[in-house]
């Protein structure tokens, strides 16, 4: 109960030890497209997804070996894979939107390198198996939420979203969009949020003391019951 007791800090960055995976060598390896803006967009998507969790990266390579496979359809098909379907697979991260206005519009502009699926195959095998288990980032936040603060923990990833609440206890809040729950039970998504509300009590009135979230609650809800945020992504 000395001075300062039971306050919460202010801002500050927690630098959990890096992985060692060996996953970025790969991503820099694969070589995505002949074309330099095209492979430089996909490969920071792909970074980023690596960035957020193993389970994100894990499903952002699943869904582009779906998106070549697609591209080597379209290909036998006498078809070229055009921007929108790259775009419609990228999302809209505002750090790319520099990056669309260097991706030309005629045919071909968008093309991607099939050969990348044979490399994309073990990638996969081995994000999923990290995705088993937490990664440093997921036990230093488990760390820091051992003190019991009631907090938003936010990501850009609703993948991470869904894989964060599996390493963390008691089981907390979990809100990736307009599914929510608490645990293993799913619930009305303004009663979850409702539990981070001024005046709402943690774990003493059964409410969780941790809600993982994407942007979805970042605007709208009154989420001032908690008393941290931790931007998990950055």
């Amino acid at each position: 109960s000395g001075p300062g007791a039971g306050r919460v800090p202010g801002p500050q960055v927690v630098r959990p030890e890096p992985n060692d995976s060996g996953f970025v060598p790969a991503v820099r390896s694969l070589v995505l497209s002949r074309d330099a803006p095209v492979a430089r967009l996909v490969r920071s998507v792909i970074l980023r997804a690596l960035a957020s969790s193993p389970a994100a990266f894990d499903a952002c390579l699943r869904r582009y070996r779906l998106l070549l496979l697609q591209a080597r359809d379209a290909t036998e098909a006498g078809v070229r894979a055009d921007r929108a379907a790259l775009r419609r697979w990228a999302g809209e991260p505002p750090e790319q939107t520099v990056l669309w206005q260097l991706l030309g519009d005629e045919p071909g502009s968008a093309e991607l390198d099939l050969d990348d699926l044979g490399v994309l195959d073990e990638l996969i095998r081995r994000a999923a198996m990290a995705s088993e288990r937490p990664d440093a980032k997921a036990r230093r936040l488990v760390e820091l939420l051992a003190d019991g603060h009631r907090t938003l923990v936010f990501t850009s990833s609703r993948d991470t979203a869904l894989w964060l609440p599996r390493w963390i206890d008691p089981a907390p809040a979990w809100c990736p969009g307009e599914a929510a729950g608490i645990g293993h039970t799913r619930m009305p998504r303004p009663a979850v949020l409702a539990g981070f509300a001024p005046g709402a009590q943690g774990l003493a009135g059964r409410l969780p003391n941790v809600l993982v979230t994407t942007e979805v609650a970042a605007e709208g809800p009154d989420l001032q019951g908690a008393r941290r945020i931790i931007h998990y992504d950055l």
